[in-house]
């Protein structure tokens, strides 16, 4: 079951990578930098957080990049 779960948060970062990267390179120079930056940092220490098998550890780097990526897409379409 512990396995499984940990299974399932990698398959979740690992969408979430993918889903935030196209979004960040659609709003590149579309909105500041500075949360152009801020995510794609997000995506990095997600990443690095995959290579741990903490599943606790990733799921924060996942809430830290949903914010990120969140924000990015805020100021995109306001």
């Amino acid at each position: 079951r512990l396995r499984r779960d940990e299974q399932e948060v990698r398959n979740r970062a690992d969408s979430l990578i993918h889903s935030s990267e196209k979004t960040i390179a659609e709003a590149d120079g579309k909105v500041d930098g500075n949360l152009i930056t801020a995510a794609r940092d997000a995506v990095t220490a997600l990443r690095t957080a995959l290579g741990n098998s903490d599943a606790a550890v990733v799921n924060e780097r996942i809430e830290q990049l949903t914010n990120a990526v969140y924000s990015v897409s805020s100021a995109m379409y306001s």
